[in-house]
């Protein structure tokens, strides 16, 4: 339901395709991961999405808009590992990843604010 809502405002809204790409080109540049995300948003956003796309274009940009959030407001640790995680990694799931993020760094972010 929420992927066929994005496409209703999208169809409805023309000025919000080109708000979405503006938040996610103000936070690329510096990591590949997070501009080869935002290349494939926009070569998704280029053409009509149909129905069978819809899950996929929302999958994709709620993926860029956190990771967009993360690059400009967390710590580097945070937003790294997001990107290591949701946006380059082979898998979703929680700790299946390849050991590149700086685990160490999250849990002493944690024990910080407890």
């Amino acid at each position: 339901v929420i992927a066929l809502d994005v496409l209703r405002a999208l169809g409805r809204e023309p000025e919000v395709r080109e708000a979405l790409l503006h938040e996610l080109r103000e936070a690329a540049g510096g990591d590949r991961r997070f501009s080869s995300v935002v290349n494939e948003v926009e070569l998704l956003l280029a053409s009509p999405v149909n129905e069978a796309g819809a899950r996929r274009l929302a999958e994709r940009l709620a993926l860029a808009l956190g990771g967009a959030a993360l690059i400009r407001h967390a710590p580097h640790a945070a937003a790294d590992a997001f990107l290591a995680r949701r946006l380059a990694g082979a898998s979703l799931t929680f700790g299946a990843g390849d050991g590149a993020i700086d685990v160490d760094a999250l849990i002493a972010r944690v024990e910080l604010n407890a």
